[in-house]
């Protein structure tokens, strides 16, 4: 180990879980130095990502004319009026009847309005339409999706920043409120992902970098195949292992229709055998509970234990 990582390592120890001070120092620096390599890949990655966005974004600003432009505003009709009215309430109760529990875990809704979900598939489709025309390179939603498109692209940050702060920060902290006290949602990732029997038909197996993701499907009608199947919830130290039978569980979308589920709930999607299927899907991310983390434990939420009152475990 050089000099310069050494003292990198030093400066981040005295932030360490307890747990972990707890260790000898060589299994300190073997923590420590898992979470360096993993945070300059992250921000390498970031780096990178940043320089496709505003390029694209300094062209879209000051060149792209949307189709409809009150898409990028926050606006009430944005979302499903029963839905909003319900979380302006106030009322976890009256919010709780418009979810529906389809699996463990796992929540089905109605989002936004049809209105919002025919004007972004079509923004959508203009956009691609002027990105090629232009040259432009984007970004895709991440390495496992080659279609798509990241909505801070199109310049609807403010508009996504906004229903994770209104929306979403509410609907997780009832569904699951074993994640944390008064759960902070503060970041986003959204894009869109295209199934076509041409094009992506599906998705491996996978977890998500967020704490809770919301998928909605936009559209378009007619499609077939192109199921969400899930595999129950994991950790860390248990993300590999095999799902048990009652874990396994497929969904098949309606346009219209939205999941909520948390991140590390692993999933996939199976082939899709005829037309195109369109989803905005939404990570919402959580600075506390990332800084509060220690992946040495497995959390309350993991289903690798068939019960969900288990008690912590250390590895």
């Amino acid at each position: 180990m050089d000099d310069d990582l050494a003292e990198k390592l030093d400066a981040l120890r005295p932030s360490l879980p307890e747990q972990v001070l707890a260790l000898p120092k060589e299994e300190q620096d073997a923590y420590l130095l898992r979470l360096v390599r993993h945070f300059e890949e992250q921000e390498k990655l970031e780096k990178e990502k940043e320089e496709i966005v505003a390029k694209t974004t300094q062209k879209v600003e000051s060149e792209y004319s949307f189709l409809h432009p009150d898409l990028k505003q926050p606006l009430d009709h944005h979302y499903d009026a029963a839905l909003l009215s319900s979380i302006r309430s106030g009322d976890p109760s009256a919010l709780s009847r418009l979810f529906h529990e389809a699996h463990d875990g796992v929540f089905s809704f109605h989002l936004f309005s049809p209105s919002f979900c025919s004007k972004l598939c079509e923004e959508i489709d203009h956009f691609e339409k002027w990105v090629e025309r232009e040259r432009l390179d984007i970004l895709r939603p991440n390495s496992m999706n080659n279609y798509g498109l990241v909505l801070s692209q199109l310049g609807m940050n403010k508009v996504m920043d906004d229903f994770v702060a209104h929306i979403a920060t509410p609907i997780s902290r009832l569904l699951f409120p074993f994640l944390t006290p008064h759960l902070d949602l503060d970041e986003q990732h959204s894009f869109i992902v295209q199934y076509e029997v041409d094009k992506d038909k599906d998705l491996g197996f996978h977890v998500d970098d967020s704490e809770v993701t919301f998928n909605c499907c936009l559209g378009v009608e007619g499609f077939e195949g192109g199921d969400l199947y899930m595999r129950g919830r994991r950790c860390h130290l248990h993300q590999q292992t095999e799902a048990r039978d009652e874990e396994k569980w497929e969904y098949q979308f309606e346009v219209g229709q939205a999941l909520v589920h948390l991140g590390r709930h692993r999933h996939g999607v199976l082939p899709l055998s005829k037309g195109k299927r369109q989803n905005l899907i939404v990570w919402c991310r959580s600075t506390q509970l990332r800084h509060e983390e220690d992946l040495r434990l497995c959390t309350r939420w993991c289903t690798y234990h068939p019960h969900a009152d288990h008690e912590e475990e250390k590895v």
